[in-house]
This record gives structure tokens, sequence and C-alpha cells, in this order.
């Protein structure tokens, strides 16, 4: 299971939103270029929240199975690549180089229209979201440098929130 810590910045029912640094699992990442092109240090995830007794503010420690990190893996960067390939063979066999490029181009674009497609149905669902396994026990967040914490509370906002009714 891989596992990374980060502070909760909302709570939304039996889901948090919790912010994560970039750590030590992003910088051994082939793909860390591609999930922090903006340049931040911090990212958002929304996270299954089975405790329910978190509050804004605290530091959790998330997790997901590889199972679910190798399926996600290959959504996003095969389903595309598949049928930008498919695309490509396709109008290659058809006609040439020009029907070849302009296939495989609508390929790409239908692969990731169906990849946005199947990340809302799956974020609905919930089942692919990683989970909150425990409070850390750390009041540090890796990779955070700055003294204060990196949650904005919102005016008139209890912090700590409850699943039940």
């Amino acid at each position: 299971m891989t596992e990374e810590t980060g502070r909760i910045v909302a709570l939304y029912g039996n889901q948090a939103e919790v912010e994560v640094s970039a750590g030590a699992a992003c910088e051994r990442c082939g793909a860390a270029a591609l999930c922090n092109w903006t340049g931040k240090r911090t990212r958002r995830i929304l996270a299954r929240n089975p405790h329910c007794s978190v509050a804004i503010g605290q530091l959790v420690v998330i997790g997901r199975g590889k199972r679910a990190s190798v399926r996600s893996a290959l959504a996003v960067f095969g389903l595309p690549a598949g049928m930008l390939l498919l695309g490509t063979i396709i109008g290659a066999i058809l006609d040439g180089d020009r029907l070849a490029a302009i296939l495989g181009g609508l390929g790409l674009l239908l692969g990731m229209t169906v990849v946005l497609i199947l990340e809302r149905i799956t974020a609905r669902q919930g089942n692919s979201l990683p989970v909150i396994l425990r409070v850390a026990e750390s009041d540090k967040l890796e990779g955070d440098t700055r003294e204060d914490s990196p949650v904005d509370h919102a005016d008139n906002v209890n912090p700590y929130h409850s699943c039940k009714p």
C-alpha cells in the first residue's frame, strides 16, 4: 500500500480533502512532472473518511492499494495511448499518412475523453479514492517548511466533523 501524509483542509460527509506535499515517492516517480506541472509543492486529494472523527487541520495518513494505483495509471496513460495507436493504424490502412495523423489525433482525444468520463464516474462512487488510514503521529507535514498550517479556516465553521446524523 502506498501511504502519504497530509493535512485535512475540508470535510464532506464521509470524504475529506487532504493537502499533501510532494515527498520521496514523488521524487522517485517517472510521472512526477505530469502531476506537478504547475510547480506547486502541494496538491489536494479527495480521500474516503471512514473514521469520521478527524478535524480540519489535522495531520492524517492516507493510503491507496498498489492494484488501484496500477489500474489508474493504466487507464490514464494506456487508454489514450492505445486509442492514438489504433487511430493511427486504421488511418494508415485506409488512406496513408494524412488520415493516420487525423485519426490518431481523434483517437487520442477520444481516449482522453473516456478517461475523464471514467474519472467522474469512479469519483462519484468513491471506490477508487484513497482512504484515511490513521491520524499521523507527527505534527509536521513532510516537505512543508512553513511554520503555520497550510489550512484556510472559513469563518464560523466547526473544525470538527462527525458523520453521524
